[in-house]
């Protein structure tokens, strides 16, 4: 197993938990109060936990929180339901073209303080977009809103009567959201 992303910083905190609970059997490292070592040791195997997960080749959904960056994502043969993106500053590229759809509805969450966000799904889709965005521009494959306060709910013709379904729920308080076909 090699160190890297998640399981890195899990890694790290969970030797900062265990250094902080020292202080708790009166060997002062820190002076921190004594919530902190718990938190940061449950927080830090929870990490390592999930990135030893997605490392034994379980198939998975993607979920992703930064708060400068921006996030480009490929689901290749990776579960399309449970997905969750959220930034704070960022853009989000998101192409679900490739990925594995669950029978029934197959949920993605995206939300953005200030970003754009284009999704790139299988073009015969049946797909629902629950939007909101303050500032900002809403295409759904041909549909287009602008304005200030946009917000709707639209789906495909074939969304009803579909096996696989795809939702999403996006929302952005400055920026441009784009549901498109493709394939």
């Amino acid at each position: 197993m090699t160190f890297k992303g998640n399981n890195l910083w899990g890694l790290i905190l969970v030797v900062a938990g265990v250094l902080f609970l020292l202080n708790n059997f009166h060997i002062d490292i820190f002076g921190m109060v004594s919530i902190w070592p718990i938190a940061l040791i449950a927080f830090g195997g929870y990490l390592v936990i999930r990135a030893l997960k997605k490392d034994s080749g379980q198939k998975s959904s993607f979920s992703d929180f930064t708060v400068f960056g921006d996030t480009n994502r490929d689901s290749i043969d990776n579960e399309i339901d449970g997905t969750n993106i959220s930034h704070f500053i960022g853009d989000t590229e998101l192409n679900i073209t490739r990925g594995e759809l669950k029978i029934g509805e197959n949920k993605i969450n995206l939300s953005s303080f200030i970003g754009d966000a284009r999704v790139f799904v299988p073009r015969d889709a049946a797909v629902k977009l629950n939007v909101s965005s303050l500032f900002g521009d809403i295409h759904f494959f041909d549909i287009k809103r602008s304005g200030v306060g946009s917000s709707f709910t639209e789906k495909t013709a074939n969304y009803d009567s579909s096996e696989k379904k795809i939702f999403i729920n996006a929302s952005s308080f400055i920026g441009d959201i784009k549901i498109q076909g493709m394939g």
